[in-house]
């Protein structure tokens, strides 16, 4: 249980590093030019995590786990880059000057959809023989929720330039840990089905 434990943790942290890194390489911190671009540290995240699962869950069909998996978080991804799109150029505008708008989006919208990924998981468990008592599910999607408001407490508690708000809170990469645990610590007490 430890191993597993201190590797999700190490993956978790990474994913974070990997994405500010990025972000100030590429992007800056300035301005809002990084929430319209593709990261190579989401698809590396990804496979991280997947990686970590599969070490962990260890499935009978790895293959087939992981290419689920990596699916799961490209369509969560799609999902959630065109619902913020959508948002910003049907009803307000051009991106880059609508902070107060992706906020509203974050804390109105996705706490719903958000709870739907660590089910999603959850689901491709237990098709591939992981079982995970529901519970697990469930605290996980609350968890998932919870990290953003953490993240946010987090930034204000470390006086983070740029402010504690949900726009800082992924810009920072301080969410992602936080994510990346949540969604994989139903793993930790996870069986396989023989």
């Amino acid at each position: 249980m430890k191993w597993p434990l201190i590797s999700l943790i190490l993956v978790a942290a990474l994913c974070g590093v990997l994405w500010r890194t990025e972000l100030e390489w590429r992007w800056g911190w300035a301005g809002l030019s990084w929430a319209w671009q593709y990261y190579w540290a989401f698809l590396v995240g990804a496979v991280g995590f997947t990686s970590w699962a599969v070490s962990v869950a260890q499935p009978h069909r790895r293959l087939r786990f992981s290419f689920a998996l990596m699916v799961m978080f490209a369509l969560t991804l799609e999902v959630f880059w065109t619902l913020l799109q959508s948002l910003f150029t049907r009803r307000l505008g051009p991106p880059p000057d609508n902070i107060r708008q992706v906020i509203w989006f974050t804390v109105g919208l996705s706490p719903v959809l958000w709870a739907l990924v660590p089910l999603m998981f959850g689901w491709i468990c237990r098709w591939h023989g992981i079982r995970i008592h529901f519970g697990f599910h469930l605290l996980s999607s609350i968890l998932f929720v919870a990290s953003w408001p953490a993240a946010v407490w987090l930034l204000d508690v470390v006086d983070h330039r740029g402010g504690a708000d949900l726009i800082h809170a992924l810009k920072s990469g301080f969410v992602i840990p936080l994510l990346v645990v949540s969604l994989g610590f139903p793993l930790l007490a996870a069986r396989r089905s023989a």
